[in-house]
C-alpha cells in the first residue's frame, strides 16, 4: 500500500500516452482524437478534484506543486484546441509539442508528485484518495 496513489496515476498516464500515440499514429482520425481528449480532460478532472482538492484539505494549506500543475494542465488543454483545429494533419508538429508536453508534465508528476503525496499521506488519506480517483475514473 506504501504506492498506492502513484501506482494507480501511472496506470492512468499510460493509459493517456497510448491514447494519443493511436491518434499520432493516424492524425486525420477525430474518433481517435476525441477519445484521446476526453480522457484527458476527465484526467485533469479527476487529478484536480479527487486528489488536488483533496490534499490541499489534509493540509490544511495550498500546495505550490498543485498550481504549478494545474497551470501546466491548462497549457496542455490550449494545446489540445490546436491540434483540434488544425485536425486536417497537416500540424503534426503540434501533436509533437502536446505529445512532448505532455511527457514532461507526466514525469513531474510521476517522479516527485505522487512519490511525495504517498509519503506524507496515512493509510487512511490513501485509501480515501484512492476511492475518490476510482469514483472519477468509473463516473
Amino acid at each position: 500500500m506504501e504506492r498506492m496513489i502513484q501506482t494507480l496515476m501511472l496506470k492512468e498516464h499510460e493509459n493517456l500516452d497510448s491514447l494519443l500515440e493511436k491518434f499520432k499514429g493516424d492524425s486525420s482520425n477525430m474518433g481517435l482524437f476525441n477519445k484521446f481528449k476526453w480522457n484527458l480532460e476527465k484526467h485533469f478532472f479527476m487529478e484536480e478534484k479527487a486528489i488536488f482538492d483533496l490534499y490541499n484539505k489534509i493540509k490544511g494549506e495550498d500546495i505550490p506543486i498543485i498550481f504549478d500543475l494545474m497551470e501546466q494542465h491548462g497549457r496542455i488543454l490550449e494545446l489540445v484546441k490546436d491540434v483540434e483545429d488544425a485536425i486536417d494533419g497537416e500540424r503534426i508538429e503540434d501533436i509533437e509539442e502536446l505529445k512532448n508536453l505532455l511527457i514532461s508534465h507526466r514525469q513531474g508528476e510521476d517522479r516527485d508528485f505522487y512519490p511525495e503525496l504517498d509519503e506524507d499521506l496515512t493509510p487512511e488519506q490513501k485509501i480515501e484518495m484512492k476511492k475518490r480517483i476510482e469514483d472519477h475514473l468509473r463516473g
